[in-house]
């Protein structure tokens, strides 16, 4: 048995720091010839075989449902949605549809497109079955289309809902909304601290407990979702270009704990909700696909390896690796994992600290006491960025090595960056290294090792 199929009884969700692409060829290959990546209808299945604090309710999902918005044979505008089938259900042909914003040199350009042929052939069923919604209807419903926070009552009778979720739809809405409703009888006996000391608390601690009661009953309609249109394109007012229709993969949201105030008759209300919003994929919004095997059970979904900086870190012992090469090893930071300490990865000019872990610590000693180092801000004041340079010149005699020991705060007006630094003399094993986050993190069979040391259990 390969290191694979040890985890193939799961789903598992790819991350890539660099986008889509890199997810998908990862998450493409653990799902093999016979599976598939996750299309919208599947996150939600998984969500019914499950609940609020397991995987499928607490990540973001990119998923292969596609959406697309144009115009009818007739003439109006209508939403097509996908599951899993189009000109968006290849690698290839999500990269030709966003290709519309990437490849525009002067980035003008929001989000993906089709032409309208595409479109055409779409609505004619040449590609399979798909839900059509219109869209002229649609935005006569809600007095802000594609804001709005829908309570299960809407969304249970919500066009677009349906054709997002598929044939679960229903199911969802009510399995969301029973969740909700406990969720609203454990936060009505939670009443949050003042941590700000202001006036008239113990009045809102009171209407916050009734509003979760009053959401907390049986056969109540607490809000559960919200269907957004895509960033920076929106479906009710952005024209749409002659000869092409709008283009986008579907995301769901993680769960969370939304505060929103909504329009009544009698007058604006402050609501808390156990929420999750379904909006376009943008092309620079962060992915996470869920790759589904063979013979996966719906809603035993792996986690995954995450962001891999947290992996490296986790399990730096088994990414060491010889160097050829003695290396003359010059004046760095130190960066600490647990009790080991670890000469940082140098970066390459002026910039912040990645923490990298390179070359391990055999013996560290303290040079001198902590003292402040004041640099010019370099770029956005909220970054702390500095040349190490500047650094290796306040260094007392001996010193080869420092950390920083505290946070960095403004002054000056932040013209000006301040941190507590410590310099320390250090001896390193130059013999091994540890491989770089972005080596680890495109080498799938070592991320699969990696899994396969963790409990695979659900």
């Amino acid at each position: 048995m390969n290191l694979v199929d040890k985890v193939r009884p799961f789903a598992m969700a790819f991350y890539h720091s660099k986008g889509f692409v890199s997810a998908w060829k990862q998450a493409n290959r653990y799902a093999g010839e016979s599976g598939r990546i996750a299309t919208l209808p599947d996150i939600i299945e998984a969500r019914l075989h499950t609940k609020p604090g397991q995987e499928p309710w607490e990540m973001y999902f990119t998923t292969m449902t596609a959406e697309y918005v144009g115009y009818s044979r007739g003439g109006n505008r209508i939403l097509i949605v996908a599951h899993g089938i189009g000109p968006m259900a290849t690698l290839d042909g999500v990269l030709a549809a966003y290709g519309w914003q990437f490849k525009d040199k002067e980035r003008n350009r929001w989000g993906g497109r089709i032409t309208q042929e595409e479109f055409a052939k779409l609505e004619s069923g040449a590609y399979g079955f798909i839900e059509v919604v219109d869209l002229e209807a649609y935005f006569r419903r809600y007095r802000y289309p594609f804001m709005a926070h829908l309570r299960a009552s809407q969304a249970a009778n919500d066009l677009v809902v349906a054709a997002r979720f598929g044939v679960y739809a229903s199911h969802y809405v009510v399995h969301h909304a029973k969740q909700a409703r406990r969720w609203h009888a454990e936060q009505a006996g939670i009443d949050p601290e003042n941590r700000f000391s202001l006036q008239g608390h113990a009045e809102h601690l009171d209407r916050r407990r009734a509003m979760h009661i009053e959401l907390a009953r049986d056969h109540s309609d607490p809000f559960i979702v919200t269907m957004e249109d895509a960033s920076n394109l929106s479906y009710q007012y952005r024209t749409i270009e002659a000869g092409y229709a709008f283009a986008h993969l579907l995301s769901i949201s993680a769960l969370v704990h939304s505060h929103h105030t909504e329009e009544e008759p009698t007058g604006r209300r402050n609501y808390e909700s156990l929420w999750c919003d379904v909006s376009g994929h943008g092309w620079n919004d962060g992915t996470r696909l869920l790759a589904i095997p063979k013979g996966a059970r719906p809603g035993r979904i792996h986690p995954g390896v995450g962001f891999v900086h947290g992996i490296v870190r986790e399990h730096w012992q088994k990414l060491l690796q010889p160097v050829k090469r003695n290396n003359l090893v010059g004046f760095r930071a130190l960066v600490q994992i647990g009790d080991q300490w670890f000469s940082q990865y140098p970066k390459n000019g002026p910039g912040m600290d990645a923490y990298e872990p390179e070359f391990c610590v055999t013996s560290i000693e303290p040079i001198g006491g902590v003292m402040d180092f004041v640099t010019p801000t370099l770029g956005y004041y909220g970054f702390f960025k500095y040349d190490i340079r500047e650094v290796r010149r306040r260094a007392p005699l001996g010193a080869n090595a420092y950390a920083l020991a505290g946070e960095p705060k403004n002054i000056g007006g932040a013209e000006f960056q301040q941190c507590p630094i410590q310099f320390f003399r250090v001896t390193l094993d130059t013999t091994r290294r540890v491989r770089r986050e972005a080596d680890v993190e495109n080498d799938f069979d070592t991320l699969m090792r990696l899994i396969t040391d963790e409990d695979t259990s659900a």
